[in-house]
């Protein structure tokens, strides 16, 4: 779908909902230099410090948030059954006070193509919906951003979809990763990327339906590889299961003149190099 507004949006108030997570916390530092940010979570994130955003502890299917108009992402994945979610989605529109002039971001997934029937499929399928008819009938800006797989800075290990942060992480604390299939392919996106795509995305004021990927497949026993040649030394990979490919969509991707993504090579190290100043840091959290 192609963008139906191109205007440009100065400085904002921007209301990241989940934005003390992985995602949140790349999107904070990138679009604090030149908006508003305000970061709504129930707790402030292990990755704190030097902060230019404001926290807001809450919850926003259950609390009532002043905010001013503007710009709302939506990150959180509300891990609740498929019956309620659309209810509980109504809730956190009213907590929020999304209203005509706001502009929403919402942010699905890849699952929606390849594990459509999966409850996280499923959730982002009707949410998707959902949104699209509340955005339309109350006239609201929506961008949906489908995200491929995801890495990079404030990534914590053992989380769905955290394959790098976990072979990384391990590595540094000499133990051995698990991992079931080396021919998966998978779309490897640097996670500052994604703010980089979300901040064009703001800026032009684009409403429709896209991916956020870079368009080039790499298999796991590619990413092993790699991954060894940046940092020098072999991986302690253990392998449990059976290798056989998987179906990978080929994501529509139309920001790619946009926005330069980084290679996964170089992206690798930004990322090994961040784990190495963090372990400590995301040890003591994991410990919690």
């Amino acid at each position: 779908e192609k963008t139906k507004n191109k205007h440009i949006i100065q400085e904002k108030n921007i209301f990241i909902l989940g934005g003390e997570g992985f995602l949140g916390r790349n999107l904070a530092d990138r679009l604090s230099g030149s908006h508003k940010c305000y970061s709504v979570g129930h707790k402030p994130s292990v990755f704190s410090a030097g902060r230019k955003d404001v926290f807001i502890e809450a919850d926003p299917y259950l609390n009532k948030i002043n905010r001013e108009s503007g710009v709302v992402l939506h990150l959180i994945d509300n891990k609740t059954s498929t019956r309620d979610v659309v209810a509980k989605e109504r809730d956190l529109v009213k907590n929020i006070g999304l209203k005509p002039g706001d502009y929403l971001v919402f942010f699905s997934s890849v699952s929606v193509y390849f594990e459509p029937k999966s409850e996280y499929g499923q959730r982002k399928t009707f949410l998707e919906e959902f949104y699209k008819k509340y955005c339309e009938e109350n006239n609201i800006g929506l961008a949906i951003l489908r995200i491929f797989n995801v890495y990079g800075p404030y990534q914590l290990p053992n989380k769905p979809g955290s394959l790098i942060a976990n072979i990384l992480t391990d590595h540094l604390n000499n133990h051995k990763t698990i991992i079931s299939n080396l021919e998966i392919k998978r779309d490897f996106i640097y996670s500052e990327d994604i703010a980089k795509v979300v901040e064009h995305v703001i800026n032009i004021g684009y409403q429709g339906t896209t991916d956020i990927a870079t368009g080039r497949y790499t298999s796991i026993r590619d990413l092993i590889s790699l991954i060894e040649r940046q940092i020098g030394e072999p991986l302690d990979i253990e392998i449990r299961g059976i290798n056989e490919t998987d179906y990978c969509p080929k994501p529509d991707v139309i920001f790619s003149k946009d926005v330069v993504f980084t290679e996964l090579d170089e992206g690798l190290i930004r990322t090994a190099d961040y784990y190495r100043k963090n372990i400590k840091l995301i040890n003591a959290y994991e410990r919690i």
